[in-house]
């Protein structure tokens, strides 16, 4: 089944591709040794934390309005826990009842086992109170993540990494005030002998995903990656991904891509005057049409993008579709730009180099009947094909001109 995908006011991303202040940015973000990270939304706030090892005081927190620009606002902990001696690992961020809930790894003072604690703080103040070890089981918990499903809360982790036997997520049901374990504990996925943690947990439409890492974690050799699993019920079974992994690094400016957190947010960048351009790179042709937009409506919109090496602008006007150009290119990741002024004459460009810019149009194309009675027409990105043919960007950039 075919899907149309649009992205004109509202980007739904896992990475945040840009900001109100910068067209796109340049990794990292936020420099300096942030492994595990978590990160979770309160209002308009993001709220990170981070492993800190044995580093005090303990669990960083940053915050962000863009994703983009970081700022480091205080610790988890600034004493530890009583009932804990080192190793402040992974911690997991989950908001509840205008409560903020800090679920962490810990060795445990009296016997030097890794365990999984709580923390909570009212609303986002940081003023944390630690409630104890939480999970307690077998010679290793490690990398707490909590999942809501159908008003049920629940705790998965990472065990039997010490045992002489494979790896696995594991999972139970949380008490309503998050402090407790109840019920039964269930398995939800198991190793294959590479290594599995750092579990996130997400539903999009009849499936549950597990995203997860695997392989070496850490160190200058680390050949972490990120992985992932499906099943039609949160208890499983999963099936894993045949094509794992999702992401990995390349062995040289970028290592250990793994434990991560998805956060899903809704970014809209508009133009601030009638007179701009905004571009885009393809980084994966295939069956479906991926590229630009302006978009009035879903009866109302005009496109340049690629399908199967082919250029083409498109037109719908009234719920009348139109093919205005079509030109067949040399395999690659081709650029597109559209060019606008008065806020609605527009100029179709693609480039095989992002350098040179080839005009698809010699004369404007007007768009005055994109602009709907009770909005204007939005700049952005646009898919057209099956969820099996998706679109990847390399970039999106809008600028005054």
């Amino acid at each position: 089944m075919n899907r149309l995908l649009l992205l004109p006011a509202f980007l739904s991303i896992s990475l945040a591709l840009f900001s109100q202040d910068v067209s796109y940015f340049d990794n990292p973000v936020n420099r300096g040794d942030f492994a595990d990270p978590s990160i979770i939304k309160v209002d308009d706030t993001y709220y990170v934390t981070a492993t800190s090892s044995e580093w005090a005081p303990h669990l960083p927190v940053f915050t962000s309005v863009d994703l983009i620009n970081w700022e480091q606002i205080g610790h988890i902990f600034n004493e530890k826990p009583e009932w804990t001696s080192h190793s402040f690992w992974a911690p997991e961020l989950y908001y509840l009842n205008n409560k903020m809930f800090c679920y962490y790894t810990a060795r445990r003072k009296s016997d030097n086992v890794s365990y999984i604690g709580v923390a909570s703080s009212e609303g986002t103040s940081l003023d944390f109170k630690d409630h104890g070890p939480i999970i307690e089981y077998g010679t290793e918990a490690i990398d707490p993540f909590v999942y809501e499903d159908n008003g049920d809360l629940y705790i998965t982790w990472k065990a039997y990494g010490l045992d002489n036997r494979p790896i696995e997520l594991l999972g139970s049901r949380l008490s309503s005030d998050g402090l407790r374990l109840e019920g039964e504990i269930f398995s939800l996925l198991k190793d294959e002998g590479i290594g599995l943690e750092g579990q996130y947990h997400f539903k999009q439409g009849n499936y549950y995903y597990i995203i997860y890492s695997a392989k070496s974690c850490c160190g200058p050799g680390s050949d972490y990656d990120v992985r992932v699993a499906r099943s039609t019920s949160f208890r499983g079974p999963y099936e894993k991904y045949s094509e794992n992994p999702i992401l990995y690094g390349d062995g040289k400016d970028y290592i250990s891509c793994g434990h991560g957190t998805v956060v899903e947010t809704d970014l809209c960048l508009r133009p601030q005057t009638t007179r701009y351009y905004y571009s885009t790179k393809v980084n994966n042709v295939n069956d479906s049409f991926k590229g630009l937009t302006m978009y009035g409506d879903d009866k109302n919109m005009v496109a340049i993008g690629v399908k199967n090496n082919k250029v083409e602008v498109k037109s719908v006007r009234e719920g009348k579709k139109s093919i205005l150009y079509s030109n067949s290119i040399e395999k690659g990741d081709p650029y597109f730009k559209i060019e606008v002024e008065r806020g609605r004459l527009l100029r179709f460009f693609y480039s095989i180099d992002g350098e040179n810019w080839i005009s698809v149009n010699d004369s404007v194309f007007d768009a005055t009947h994109l602009v709907r009675w009770d909005r204007v027409a939005r700049p952005g990105l646009i898919h057209i094909g099956d969820y099996n043919a998706p679109a990847v960007y390399g970039y999106f950039e809008l600028n005054n001109i």
